[in-house]
């Protein structure tokens, strides 16, 4: 009998932290997956399906774009926008090429008193009409305020881990620059 390939064994080792369960339950799960492994699936989440695959949709519509395209929204220096392929790099230390991939960075939308801050501006967000995409910034916005709310109810059960107050991040989490 064929065995799977040890990628699929290894991944099947992965924690899973299950948000419906009560909270201490996911604070011991979410400790023991960061001591263990480093990191953990997360299932009953509440990101909608249907935000999953618009986001999908709207990304793979913009990647399939001409560089020359995306360039009019690159990276600017609040970490917003576009990256082209080459252009990252994990390790600079030890890497001579960048890494073999593309991005686009968005963030919460900042009030107005945060402009100018470090890490804090204005998304870039690509002209949808002149860009011939269906959408793109409705889609990306839908998604990053699911991942805030996760990443909101997440946060009792990471301070419950670490042994603090279920309410410790609570006001540490109020104007965030990423999730």
């Amino acid at each position: 009998r064929a065995r799977p390939p040890s990628r699929l064994r290894a991944m099947a080792d992965v924690p899973i932290v299950d948000l419906a369960r009560p909270l201490d339950e996911v604070a011991s799960t979410i400790r023991d997956a960061c001591v263990r492994h480093g990191f953990f699936f997360v299932v009953n989440h509440g990101v909608a399906r249907d935000v999953v695959d618009a986001m999908f949709a709207a990304s793979s519509d913009f990647f399939s774009l001409p560089d020359d395209a995306k360039r009019t929204v690159v990276q600017d220096e609040n970490n917003r926008g576009w990256t082209p392929h080459g252009e990252e790099t994990l390790d600079p230390k030890h890497q001579t090429t960048g890494d073999s991939k593309e991005g686009y960075y968005i963030g919460r939308e900042c009030e107005d008193d945060e402009i100018g801050l470090p890490l804090r501006g204005k998304n870039r967000w690509p002209d949808e009409s002149s860009l011939g995409l269906r959408a793109f910034r409705a889609p990306m916005t839908a998604y990053y305020d699911a991942c805030a709310s996760l990443a909101r109810r997440v946060m009792p059960a990471l301070a419950t881990a670490l042994g603090l107050a279920s309410s410790f991040f609570d006001d540490k989490f109020t104007r965030p620059t990423a999730l």
